[in-house]
């Protein structure tokens, strides 16, 4: 029943319904100042994303994970977004994404994922539980359980009987099927350093 509300330079505000609590780095142990994004999860944990990592509010504690006592490669955090699994994901300038889920940490990048750029703007997950990535003129990333091999993040995200994939051309169309809105494509070609992607749903 919170509303949070943080600033750029100015930390993260509480309000209560009543009346307001600001967080900053004089009084919580909140590594940063400036906020980029914020989070709960079902236990009412807070992660807020700073750029100087990640905090954790729960209970009146605070918990930072940053580069120098995790995985994550990058303190410069620009999203973060809580699933419906309670999943942790955490989007980076520079360095792609993480995941942190309920303890176990995993690092997703071009090498390893569907996630055509490192340079993560925006992480939404939907109420379906999928998981959707915007990046630096890269496009979108869908991230779907029901379709996870356990092994690439976006490997088996391209819908059958749709478009086709495309090969060469990074210039993807659709008019969306199976009652979707959105649709997403396996990208295989890297002939840009960047993606263009219209859809007319």
């Amino acid at each position: 029943g919170n509303v949070w509300a943080g600033a750029a330079y100015q930390g993260i505000s509480r309000f209560d319904g009543i009346s307001w609590h600001l967080f900053t780095t004089k009084n919580s142990g909140l590594p940063d100042d400036f906020i980029t994004s914020v989070s709960c999860d079902k236990s009412g944990a807070v992660w807020i994303g700073t750029t100087s990592g990640v905090a954790k509010y729960e209970n009146d504690i605070w918990t930072v994970f940053n580069a120098s006592n995790s995985p994550l490669q990058w303190d410069a955090i620009t999203a973060v977004s809580v699933d419906r699994a309670d999943r942790v994901w955490i989007g980076t300038f520079g360095h792609g994404a993480a995941l942190y889920d309920h303890g176990k940490w995993t690092i997703f990048g071009q090498e390893n994922s569907g996630v055509t750029n490192y340079n993560i703007q925006t992480i939404v997950t939907d109420t379906h539980n999928n998981t959707w990535f915007a990046m630096e003129y890269a496009g979108m990333a869908e991230f779907t359980p029901a379709r996870y091999d356990g092994n690439s993040l976006f490997v088996n995200d391209t819908i059958s009987g749709c478009d086709s994939p495309s090969l060469e051309d990074v210039f993807l169309t659709g008019n969306g099927c199976q009652n979707r809105r959105i649709i997403s494509q396996q990208i295989t070609g890297k002939v840009s350093d960047y993606y263009r992607i219209i859809q007319k749903a």
